[in-house]
């Protein structure tokens, strides 16, 4: 009589319990663009901030922080961001835009091209932050920016 009690509590118990999972999130994915847009929300300040000309001839580069210029990157919890770079010219160049997820990626509107959705790359590791992408950048500081490939690696601020 009391293997069959035995039993009879087990088999109960076995099919108590799938009631007890959590059917709120049931077949929604997790998406690594979501994951990392609420990861870096607030400032950050550039240890590298690399541009690199993706279509002139010749072709520049610079390191804007190596140089003794300064990078910063605020990002709201909108995905609203400001970056600020500020090479050799008393004048900062400040590009703004929003970071919005799409599945596994996060694209980029910039504010002065909103028709245009970019691509960039995100690595995020515990203290860190870095982002490829194509941007415009002033190399002159004449007010012409030029096409290029942006590098750029963060610490929060």
């Amino acid at each position: 009589m009391k293997r069959n009690s035995y039993l009879v509590f087990t088999l109960m118990a076995v099919l108590a319990l799938p009631g007890c999972s959590n059917d709120d999130n049931e077949g929604d994915p997790i998406n690594i663009g979501d994951l990392i847009l609420e990861s870096i929300i607030g400032n950050w300040v550039a240890t590298k901030a690399e541009f690199t000309t993706t279509n002139a001839n010749p072709v520049q580069s610079v390191d804007v922080v190596a140089d003794g210029g300064f990078c910063d990157l605020t990002v709201g919890p909108d995905g609203r961001f400001t970056l600020v770079v500020r090479n050799t010219s008393p004048d900062p160049q400040i590009t703004t835009g929003q970071f919005l997820a799409d599945g596994n990626d996060i694209n980029v509107k910039f504010d002065n091209d909103p028709d245009n959705l970019v691509l960039w790359d995100f690595t995020l590791s515990q203290n860190s932050l870095g982002i490829v992408g194509p941007m415009l950048y002033d190399f002159e500081n004449d007010g012409t920016s030029e096409e290029v490939s942006a590098n750029l690696d963060f610490i929060p601020s």
